[in-house]
């Protein structure tokens, strides 16, 4: 997001390797049975080399519940 409001936009091979970095993040984690269900510009952390999906604060499980569910269920266990 702070990329976009410095510059306006940005160029197309960067975004493309955004793109392919946080739906590749996203398809491991749909493979590992989580949906993140809080997909947004401030939830993506860029380093130099690539971009890292965060906050599954809100992600399910494919059964689901929400990690916050499964952590309190594990608590009691």
């Amino acid at each position: 997001k702070e990329r976009i409001d410095r510059g306006g936009r940005i160029e197309e091979d960067p975004a493309v390797t955004i793109l392919k970095d946080t739906l590749g993040a996203l398809a491991h984690v749909h493979e590992k049975g989580i949906y993140h269900r809080d997909l947004k510009p401030s939830n993506i952390l860029f380093d130099g080399t690539g971009a890292y999906l965060i906050d599954f604060n809100v992600s399910k499980r494919g059964n689901g519940r929400s990690q916050s569910e499964i952590h309190r269920q594990r608590s009691f266990i």
